[in-house]
């Protein structure tokens, strides 16, 4: 009997039924993470007050969430298991009696098609119709948070099934040349990003957009201190939009014109060096724009040193410092949730500390400081009229040179996170354009399509996951089923029996009954299900008597 002292919580991992917990945990994370990106963010940028942010939690759209995410973990969990059940006790007899139906001299040949075909159908089909059953439970989010982790999902599921894919030499994949990773990923999303930054502002994440130009004082200048209240001085979004206007030809005007200070145009000099972009002219009149300069891009970006070199290398200085300190800071706030490494290992994770800091200031500064410099160096040695847009594009693509500072797999996690920014500003462009046009609820499409890869990959190869999917799959969602407790045919037209049914039913009984101490959660380990089954049974049965 159970002791009188032990008693049931409703998230107590030992008493109850592992489906009921997970929707609850489920129901907790999806408030909380739809209260954090409606109302905590805001709140810590400014655009909320914090009693707003509290309410966040209790809001409708949070909790509508969080029985979204609920309701598609208890449909997902359920709908696995009586699969895995009709699978058990349908297909495999069948594919049991047809292999021993055949002649003994091709009963071998059978019996491994007979196991392939269970190994395709059983291993991934099933899982794969789970997850899509379960997607509309998911109608229930905000349009607006599943709009924001649809392409998330999609692009994690894409990567992962590619890099499985890669890894065991298939012929789909294989033509791709090995130097197609995550650098050349980074220059072609970091291209796109750039030229949208500077001509579709509307299409591009803010954010990011706001980041690129905090780093950027030394291309874009700042108010002068001594310059008096009354002097009009454009923001840096004006300043990046006059950029693009004077990389624009048009009908009267020429891209990239020149510049001629009136310190040396004339006999009779003015003070004040007025051009006929009205929004731009206080940076040239009280920055002052020195008469060095022959382009008035240059003179914008840079006015007060003439040598685009010596502005490249002023910037690198200052800003490397800065990106240092603005790395330091999130470092080590990361440092909080590895305190326990830490503490172990404390050099190791100073030499940590001191690289991730190094690399990541390297990787802005370098990054965004050379995209600016390549507009000076295309301005004096590619012809005026020689793309004069699209190069741009090759600015941000050769700016990623940068990205080597830091690891492979560093460069291939940016890589993916540059390429759904891209993604996303592309398609937002073509409906800005009316090319392409929304279909309604179209983000439930890619939650299908993503939600369906990354859970046959969880079920049968999740080491095919990295290891915070993997992590988050398992705490959501629970212990792996679709495939477990299953042998091949082959096995079985040897004598041993298949008790992948009655494991299945086990399972299935825990959607309504206590589950006792000892079965967990079988992860990402290579160990058996049976046998793992097996002990739990005993350490249960040990706890209950």
């Amino acid at each position: 009997m159970i002791s009188p002292s032990v008693y049931a919580s409703w998230l107590d991992d030992e008493y109850l039924p592992l489906t009921s917990r997970k929707t609850s945990r489920a129901f907790l994370f999806g408030t909380v993470a739809n209260a954090t990106r409606e109302g905590l963010l805001p709140a810590l940028m400014g655009k909320k007050s914090v009693r707003e942010a509290l309410h966040s939690f209790i809001s409708k759209a949070s909790l509508k969430a969080g029985a979204g995410l609920a309701l598609y973990v208890a449909i997902y969990r359920t709908i696995l298991q009586v699969l895995l059940i009709v699978r058990a006790k349908t297909l495999i007899p069948k594919l049991q009696a047809w292999a021993q139906s055949l002649r003994s001299k091709y009963a071998s040949a059978a019996a491994s098609r007979a196991g392939t075909s269970k190994r395709i159908i059983s291993h991934s089909l099933m899982p794969l119709l789970a997850a899509n059953a379960s997607i509309p439970a998911l109608l229930l989010v905000s349009s607006a948070l599943r709009s924001y982790i649809a392409l998330d999902i999609l692009v994690k599921a894409l990567h992962a099934i590619y890099t499985e894919a890669r890894k065991n030499e298939s012929r789909l994949v294989s033509w791709v040349p090995e130097w197609m990773g995550g650098g050349l990923l980074c220059a072609v999303a970091n291209g796109q990003l750039l030229w949208a930054f500077l001509f579709e502002p509307q299409s591009f994440p803010s954010s990011y957009g706001n980041l690129i130009l905090a780093r950027s004082k030394a291309y874009i200048p700042t108010r002068p201190s001594r310059l008096p209240a009354n002097v009009p001085w454009p923001m840096r979004r004006q300043i990046a939009d006059t950029i693009a206007q004077l990389s624009t030809p048009s009908k009267t005007k020429a891209a990239y014109p020149t510049f001629s200070s009136p310190l040396l145009a004339t006999l009779n000099p003015s003070l004040h060096p007025i051009s006929e972009y009205s929004i731009i002219n206080p940076i040239l009149d009280y920055a002052p724009a020195h008469p060095g300069h022959t382009e008035l891009l240059c003179a914008i970006l840079h006015p007060t040193e003439p040598s685009c070199r010596k502005n490249f290398l002023q910037f690198f200085k200052q800003e490397w410092i800065a990106s240092a300190r603005f790395v330091a800071a999130f470092a080590l706030l990361a440092q909080v949730f590895f305190f326990k490494k830490a503490i172990r290992d404390p050099e190791m994770a100073v030499f940590k500390f001191i690289m991730t800091v190094a690399q990541g200031a390297t990787l802005i500064s370098g990054s965004i400081g050379s995209a600016w410099a390549f507009t000076c160096v295309f301005q004096r040695y590619l012809p005026k009229t020689f793309l004069p847009r699209s190069r741009y594009f090759l600015n941000g693509a050769l700016a990623s040179i940068f990205t080597l500072a830091v690891p492979a797999s560093r460069r291939t996690k940016l890589g993916l996170y540059l390429a759904k920014l891209s993604a996303r500003s592309s398609w937002n462009i073509l409906e800005r354009r009316k090319t392409a046009k929304s279909v309604r609820n179209g983000e439930m499409i890619l939650l299908a399509i993503g939600m369906s890869i990354l859970s046959a990959l969880y079920e049968e190869r999740p080491k095919a996951l990295g290891r915070s999917t993997r992590t988050a799959f398992r705490w959501l969602i629970g212990a792996r089923q679709g495939g477990v407790g299953a042998v091949t045919v082959g096995q079985q037209t040897q004598g041993e029996v298949d008790n992948s049914y009655f494991y299945a039913k086990e399972k299935l009984k825990r959607l309504s009954s206590i589950t006792p101490t000892g079965i967990r959660d079988a992860g990402d380990e290579d160990t058996s299900d049976d046998d793992e089954y097996g002990k739990s049974k005993a350490k249960g049965k040990a706890h209950f008597d």
